[in-house]
């Protein structure tokens, strides 16, 4: 009966910690940050696109997908304004804040430092 319980709470702590959480824009972005090199793939550029195209998405998040979808090498200062704008915004979740850092900061990928700060908003 202990072990059952304890499984029982077990899982019903793991569950929402990795359930929903891994099939947010904001976690496929984290994913796409963490493995990028240089630019985005055809396959990621596609998916951005879904989240820039989808209305129902905040602005903030449309407008770090937009700056990704961009990166050549790095952020272009058009995107760069645009996410110092997310910075900025108070209804903006830390987690597209902190990729909007990352974008801003993309220099051919992310640094090891953001790596594993995106992990955590990876689901992995």
């Amino acid at each position: 009966m202990r072990l059952y319980t304890l499984l029982l709470i077990i899982t019903s702590i793991s569950i929402p910690l990795t359930g929903n959480a891994a099939n947010t824009p904001e976690a496929a972005m984290a994913n796409m940050l963490m493995q990028m090199n240089h630019r985005p793939s055809a396959a990621e550029t596609q998916q951005l696109s879904a989240y820039i195209n989808d209305a129902s998405q905040p602005e903030s998040v449309r407008a770090v997908a937009q700056a990704i979808s961009n990166i050549d090498h790095r952020a272009s200062d058009a995107d760069k304004s645009r996410l110092k704008q997310v910075l900025a915004d108070d209804s903006a979740s830390d987690a597209i804040k902190s990729l909007a850092k990352t974008v801003m900061s993309f220099n051919h990928q992310a640094s090891s430092a953001e790596r594993v700060l995106l992990m955590k908003f990876a689901g992995n």
